[in-house]
């Protein structure tokens, strides 16, 4: 078993300019997720890596830069193009909490002079000792040792309580003259509805982003595939279930702005 750390800065991104955060990009995910690869690296050492020695299977310490903390374990689940052009997806197995701030911990263990753990590198083999160190000193399982999720499979962490992101309908009809980020949900079999649509609404775009991502990251865990590609603000998904039942799942956004008009008449928009 080969281990890697990965190191992603939310905030900001590297050289190449890709910024990563952790859990609203991997671990509130229920598939393998496309999570770097040369394209998102300038490093040479790192390309190297992907073309001669990272390997489905390997096991990934994701480190997030800029809280100093370990926060979870993946496995990479495929590696795809050709050398100088690879991608890579990662299925998240674990996630810690709380997160591990590994440099308050590190001193007198094989992490203290760990060239992975102190080094600028953003993705660095880690060797076996100092892996099992990290394992032990964070509280994580020893399954992760052997890329193993829990018995019951991994289940998406939600970025946060979903229920606490929707606005109430009472609340959307009383604000007159406020907008709102509404979306449709819809569940279809062979194209046809199978349940009548729900829609919600939601006081900011990054509530509904993340809202988005946390009922996408339960189909996925359930079998869906997201089909629409890049993912780029987490507000739109098309899942189709993975035994090709035709059984589809859409969340789509719309804007809404309710306003009276000069006649004292509501309007929608």
């Amino acid at each position: 078993m080969t281990y890697w750390l990965y190191k992603c800065n939310a905030g900001e991104g590297g050289p190449s300019g890709y910024a990563g955060d952790w859990l609203r990009g991997v671990f509130s995910r229920g598939g393998p997720v496309d999570w770097g690869g040369d394209y998102s690296t300038q490093s040479q050492e790192v390309s190297k890596y992907l073309a001669k020695e990272v390997a489905a299977g390997d096991v990934v310490v994701a480190y997030q830069t800029d809280t100093k903390s370990v926060v979870g374990f993946c496995t990479i689940a495929r590696l795809t193009g050709d050398p100088g052009d690879r991608t890579l997806f990662l299925q998240p197995i674990h996630w810690l909490t709380p997160a591990f701030l590994v440099h308050e911990h590190k001193a007198g263990t094989p992490l203290e002079h760990s060239i992975a753990v102190n080094g600028p590198a953003a993705f660095r083999k880690l060797p076996t000792a100092e892996m099992k160190a990290l394992v032990t000193l964070s509280g994580a399982p020893g399954r992760v040792l052997q890329g193993k999720p829990a018995r019951d499979g991994w289940q998406p962490i939600a970025v946060r309580d979903p229920a606490e992101l929707i606005v109430p309908l009472e609340d959307v009809w009383a604000e007159s003259g406020r907008g709102y980020h509404g979306l449709e949900e819809s569940v279809r079999l062979n194209g046809v509805l199978i349940k009548p649509k729900t829609v919600t609404f939601f006081a900011s775009l990054d509530d509904l982003s993340d809202y988005v991502r946390s009922q996408v990251g339960t189909w996925e865990a359930a079998g869906y595939f997201n089909t629409t590609g890049e993912w780029f603000d987490g507000s739109f998904a098309h899942l189709t279930e993975g035994v090709a039942s035709g059984m589809t799942v859409t969340y789509e956004p719309f804007t809404y702005f309710d306003a009276f008009t000069r006649d004292g008449e509501s309007s929608d928009t």
